[in-house]
């Protein structure tokens, strides 16, 4: 799709929801000032992308689908969702931004223009979901009346999808000119980008009423301070989904037990980011350097360490521990560090999501994640705190 960056007309309410502004407060001057300097900016320097591509499925049960001709897709919720409205296509869609915002808001938090930076990073993170939204019309336009119905998208991140998905979605669109990646961490790129897929069906009977197109409703992130709408689940509330803790924060016994990564990533990342050392007694202590990125785009390293205990049971967490070696100059580039300052590098200090459980039981963990390559959120910290004991619970074999 050829869209140009003057063709995206974004809402004011997204705008504002994006920026956590209060829904009872008109946005000030100055915060007015910058959203219509990064709509000049981008209008001039933006490159959107949205790309789609139309795949027939082959097969659909309880908890997976396979694409005719590519990979298999494990999503429970959205497996259910395709096989209720006998669905039997699936387009694979991705937008973005551009890289162009990436690099200004870098050059923004370089030149301590902090406000225009966080401004211009909700107003991208507007035009992408602009985008996908526009991506999904165009299939109406395209498809129906022929097909009876386009059902909402759906993306890696949402309730019961993992993100290390996103690579096979990214390979089912096969086009030279995408400009999206996965980076080693499982992180999108452009940073302000989606990758999703939804359902076509020819049945009359998979219809939706608007309201139930927000995706919002389909995403179990509790922490999150820009949701439309409520999480709706035919087995949970909102109130029940949170960040698990260490005895609360397993799956039942019947969730099937596998690593949220694939082998190839978890090979990679033992060789390259961690490190262990064995004493006498059967304990291990374990030490993994992550590269991250702020807010701002600028890289910075992340020191875990984890010491286990040995039982018979398997590897017990006695210890774990998050530091950032880069000290004040890294965490001057994070947008909550600039917001609470030092309770902030506290909270990361004291946050030990898995302390005293068995390590083999990390597989069991399903937390509220993101990708971000920040640490300020919980679900940030979370989505690496997972990399670092499944990486090292595959390199010790303690299954």
């Amino acid at each position: 799709m050829n869209i140009a960056a003057t063709d995206i007309d974004l809402d004011p309410r997204e705008l504002r929801r994006l920026l956590e502004w209060p829904v009872d407060r008109d946005v000030d001057q100055r915060t007015q000032a910058h959203l219509d300097h990064s709509r000049d900016w981008y209008h001039e320097h933006g490159r959107p992308c949205a790309l789609r591509h139309v795949l027939d499925l082959e097969a659909l049960d309880a908890t997976t689908m396979t694409v005719r001709g590519g990979p298999t897709l494990t999503c429970p919720p959205l497996a259910a969702r395709l096989a209720e409205a006998s669905a039997d296509q699936l387009a694979v869609i991705g937008v973005s931004a551009g890289p162009e915002v990436d690099l200004r808001v870098s050059q923004l938090w370089g030149e301590d223009a902090y406000d225009e930076a966080i401004v211009l990073n909700a107003f991208a993170a507007a035009i992408a979901e602009r985008l996908m939204a526009m991506t999904v019309n165009t299939l109406c336009h395209d498809y129906e009346p022929d097909r009876a119905a386009i059902l909402p998208h759906y993306c890696p991140g949402y309730e019961g999808w993992e993100l290390d998905e996103l690579p096979k979605l990214l390979a089912l669109l096969a086009s030279e000119d995408c400009p999206l990646q996965v980076n080693d961490g499982g992180m999108l790129l452009p940073q302000k980008s989606m990758l999703g897929v939804v359902g076509l069906t020819d049945s009359p009977a998979a219809l939706k009423q608007e309201g139930d197109l927000v995706p919002c409703r389909a995403c179990s992130f509790s922490p999150c301070r820009m949701r439309r709408v409520p999480f709706e689940s035919a087995n949970r509330s909102i109130a029940d989904v949170g960040v698990p803790s260490a005895d609360a924060g397993v799956a039942p016994a019947s969730t099937e037990r596998r690593f949220a990564f694939s082998e190839r990533a978890l090979k990679k990342w033992a060789t390259r980011y961690l490190e262990l050392n064995s004493s006498g007694d059967g304990q291990v202590h374990a030490r993994f350097t992550l590269n991250g990125t702020s807010c701002s785009n600028d890289p910075f390293d992340i020191l875990y360490d984890v010491r286990l205990g040995a039982e018979k049971s398997g590897f017990r967490i006695a210890g774990m521990e998050c530091s950032v070696p880069g000290g004040k100059s890294a965490f001057d580039t994070m947008c909550e560090y600039r917001l609470v300052g030092a309770p902030f590098v506290a909270s990361i200090a004291s946050h030990r999501p898995f302390e005293g459980a068995l390590l083999n039981e990390v597989l069991d963990w399903h937390p509220a994640v993101n990708p971000a390559g920040c640490l300020c959120e919980t679900a940030h910290q979370d989505y690496k705190w997972r990399i670092v004991l499944q990486t090292i619970l595959y390199e010790l074999g303690d299954l």
